[in-house]
């Protein structure tokens, strides 16, 4: 079986991000490097279910803002079949994708270039985004990192765990999958001993009943996190662990996450209890307990 990039790796892509700064005549001047995209961003529909469409302020002028510099094409009288602009995006392997554009799919490269907003994109999605808004004067050449210091582009929960699942683990999920579809794509754990070092597994924070929170549950917002194998420098090392007086063995595992208050982050999870098969874990990041479900969703 091949290795998987971890998600630790994988968040490495959003912390370490070229972002070409492009001309008029669709040419690379030169790259921004690196830039890091970090923020957690949450976007909320305020709007009840039926109502038109309305999220939460900060989105909204977010979007305003985008869109408003947002003109890919201009209004010269020319052959539209021909006008065309390029972005260009570099992969983890460093080779650059160029991708062309016709006035035919404006509003389809707007939905791209707006997913980091949403707190959904990719990290060539997120480099579409950042050089569009250099391009079209949104932003400074050198001053991408303060735009995405303002939260302006950043990573929901499920933004990065689906988006991770999709592109590396080549799940059925989206970054707008639900997180109980999440835990769907791989095999629900309920023993302390069904965890290992090397597997991947997903974290789905549950409600008083103990089910997994899809999105929301009541007024409690649900979180998805996902485990770092592979992660063995001192600082995260992952292993049995004797811990507390009563002398029982914990679990420590290593879990990448995007969470408020913090953003996209790696921490150490402790396993405390299991009541039939609803973990209670202590959150490194957060240093508080929380009450998960875990699948394992590789190996």
């Amino acid at each position: 079986m091949n290795r998987k990039m971890t998600p630790y790796e994988y968040a490495q892509l959003y912390w370490y991000l070229p972002v070409p700064i492009v001309s008029a005549n669709n040419e690379i001047i030169r790259w921004e490097y690196p830039i890091k995209v970090n923020q957690y961003r949450l976007s909320e529909r305020i709007s009840k279910k039926g109502e038109p469409e309305k999220y939460d302020a900060r989105t909204t002028r977010f979007l305003a803002d985008f869109g408003g510099k947002y003109n890919p094409f201009n209004n010269n009288a020319k052959d539209d079949a021909t006008e065309e602009i390029k972005v260009f995006v570099k992969k983890a392997d460093d080779s650059v994708e160029t991708r062309t554009y016709k006035p035919a799919d404006k509003w389809k490269l707007f939905g791209i270039a707006t997913q980091a907003i949403w707190g959904k994109g990719s990290p060539e999605e997120v480099q579409i985004t950042l050089q569009l808004a250099v391009r079209f004067g949104l932003i400074a050449a050198d001053r991408i990192q303060e735009y995405c210091d303002a939260g302006n582009v950043g990573l929901d929960c499920n933004g990065f765990v689906g988006r991770y699942m999709q592109a590396v683990l080549e799940k059925n999920t989206t970054a707008n999958s639900p997180i109980d579809h999440l835990l769907l794509q791989g095999r629900p754990i309920t023993k302390f001993e069904e965890i290992n070092d090397v597997s991947i597994y997903v974290f789905g924070l549950v409600d008083a009943a103990g089910n997994v929170i899809p999105q929301y549950s009541g007024s409690q917002i649900g979180h998805v996190m996902i485990t770092n194998p592979f992660h063995f420098n001192k600082e995260m090392n992952t292993e049995y662990i004797d811990q507390y007086r009563d002398k029982k063995f914990y679990r420590r595992l290593n879990v990448v996450e995007s969470t408020g208050g913090s953003g996209l982050v790696t921490s150490d999870y402790m396993l405390l209890e299991n009541n039939n098969g609803v973990f209670t874990v202590f959150r490194g990041i957060k240093q508080q307990p929380m009450r998960v479900r875990i699948s394992r969703v590789w190996i």
